[in-house]
């Protein structure tokens, strides 16, 4: 037989099962199947009562811009002060070294 007379070769992709998109999808409409078959439990609201207290009364925005703004008591600043304080000293403890200079001193003679 000659190069030119040899057979025809035919060429298919080896057949791998079905695809991850096809099983993935058969799970999530199973899924959605079965949970549209379940009815919402009904659960008993557990926060104040909602029936019986009234809407708040609405204001007109002119109203609500013009009003003061509301200023801070005493005691409001006394707390921000002693927030403030402990912040900052977190701050100043955080600024210095992590490792004291006589233990870095101790380390790098380790190394050597």
């Amino acid at each position: 037989m000659h190069l030119s007379q040899e057979a025809p070769v035919s060429v298919r992709k080896a057949h791998k099962g079905p695809s991850s998109w096809g099983r993935s999808g058969c799970a999530l409409a199973f899924c959605v199947g079965i949970g549209a078959c379940v009815s919402f439990p009904d659960v008993p609201f557990q926060g104040a009562s909602t029936q019986s207290s009234d809407y708040p009364t609405l204001l007109p925005l002119d109203d609500v811009l013009a009003a003061p703004e509301p200023l801070a008591t005493e005691g409001d600043i006394d707390d921000l002060q002693s927030r403030l304080a402990a912040l900052q000293a977190k701050v100043a403890r955080l600024q210095g070294p992590v490792i004291e200079p006589a233990q870095r001193r101790r380390m790098e003679r380790g190394v050597r």
